[in-house]
């Protein structure tokens, strides 16, 4: 069977956070705090409720959804939760205080005046500088949204990554991340997360573990902020990262650096078909290699 490939994806809402198991994810010290996921000066960009009326319910306007899709040999078990709170409500006690009032607010700081223009959809141009400290900022965003709730199934940042990512402030040498201008009409994702434990990458097909617990390696996050779609796949299989791309035009690669300038917004703005279609690719590749028996197990 193959087992323990994860999609979860977060519907309209963010979703409430657990404890975490009392030491910080980066650093690994005791005295977490309890901090927003979305820092508090983008909450105004994020999705609210009434933003998607007439597209859901009218008792659903202040709820989330939370869908984890486990993909399996045979199937996918699909499984909805409603939970309550609007977007800017998610929490995370996952970041000691030190971590969070040192230099992930410096972080925080730096790349603020670049990313409100972005969430914006305003003219300006990144350079090297500017698209490092804005892939460190989407790198420390993912680390923390992949914590949200307790299901290990979906963490698949090791801890020796992390410590490495907090001591050189780069995105990881495994990550690519895509930006991308999108307006949105009726797509309803603000944060899209898969993960999965690949433990083969020598022939065409990608190959599942046996039946144990499972340690993800491999991840795709989407989210998006105002106009801002953010796009972030990483691997410690180099096959499959090389392999893995964005299935649409009008996104810009923001890491590995690939071109200096970006011009900001770039003149493709992404639909909700290429939204939907970005944010699923790997999933949908994992289900095309099970369906074409190129998985294992």
């Amino acid at each position: 069977m193959l087992a323990y490939i994860l999609s979860r994806v977060v519907l309209a809402k963010k979703p409430s956070f657990t404890r975490g198991q009392g030491r910080c994810i980066f650093c690994g010290e005791p005295g977490l705090t309890k901090e927003h996921i979305f820092a508090e000066w983008l909450h105004p960009f994020l999705l609210f409720a009434e933003w998607l009326h007439p597209f859901l319910p009218k008792s659903d306007e202040l709820n989330h959804y939370d869908r984890t899709v486990i993909i399996q040999i045979n199937r996918d078990d699909v499984e909805n939760k409603l939970r309550a709170g609007e977007a800017h409500s998610g929490r995370a006690r996952v970041v000691c205080r030190k971590c969070n009032n040192e230099w992930m607010s410096v972080l925080q700081t730096e790349a603020k005046p670049f990313l409100l223009p972005l969430v914006r959809g305003e003219r300006i141009p990144l350079f090297i500088r500017q698209q490092s400290i804005l892939a460190a900022w989407i790198s420390m965003f993912v680390m923390v949204a992949e914590h949200r709730d307790s299901d290990r199934r979906v963490i698949a940042t090791s801890p020796a990554a992390r410590r490495a990512f907090m001591d050189t402030r780069r995105a990881p040498k495994h990550w690519k991340i895509w930006i991308g201008h999108y307006e949105r009409h009726k797509w309803v994702p603000v944060v899209a997360h898969s993960a999965a434990e690949i433990v083969s990458d020598t022939h065409d097909g990608m190959y599942a573990p046996p039946n144990r617990p499972v340690a993800p390696n491999t991840h795709a996050t989407t989210f998006v902020v105002g106009k801002l779609f953010v796009h972030v796949f990483g691997s410690t299989m180099p096959r499959v990262l090389r392999k893995q791309d964005v299935p649409v035009s009008g996104v810009s690669r923001l890491w590995p650096f690939w071109e200096s300038p970006i011009w900001w917004p770039p003149k493709v703005t992404l639909t909700d078909n290429d939204a939907d279609a970005i944010a699923f690719a790997f999933t949908n590749r994992l289900k095309g290699l099970r369906d074409s028996r190129l998985i294992e197990h």
